[in-house]
């Protein structure tokens, strides 16, 4: 409950800002936008990864077999397959990883829509504050 409570006090919060001061939304956006790069570091341990993710992925299938949530299994099996392909064609990866190595830059969409944004911030915050009072 005070999950909700606190996302929405911080979706009202944000809100605010979007609707009051766009410029401080602008100076925190400038301190935020960096770019990790992790690539060559996941890489480098490719093979302990790769296990790591392969004794998850035989432990959610294992665990769930029985179970009703076919969505996990699923997940199970989408893990499985990555960490094969982690363990025994790095080169596919690197594939996979070029095409999906790309930055959207959203700040100048929420710039421009930042009326409504704000708006649907504010009032989504106040929802869920709302919304959560009565559990308490």
């Amino acid at each position: 409950m005070i999950y909700i409570v606190s996302i929405g006090t911080i979706s009202v919060f944000f809100g605010l800002l979007l609707l009051i001061a766009p410029n401080t939304i602008l100076s925190i956006e400038r301190r935020a936008n960096k770019i990790y790069m992790t690539d060559p570091t996941f890489m480098q341990y490719r093979v302990p990864f790769g296990i790591g993710l392969f004794a998850a992925s035989i432990f959610i299938i294992y665990s769930l077999i029985n179970e009703s949530t076919e969505y996990l299994i699923i997940i199970g099996v989408l893990a499985l397959i990555f960490s094969l392909m982690l363990l025994l064609t790095p080169k596919a990866i690197f594939s996979l990883e070029r095409q999906a190595n790309r930055v959207y830059m959203t700040d100048p969409t929420f710039m421009k829509y930042r009326m409504p944004f704000g708006m649907f911030l504010l009032l989504s915050g106040a929802f869920m504050i709302y919304s959560s009072i009565g559990y308490f």
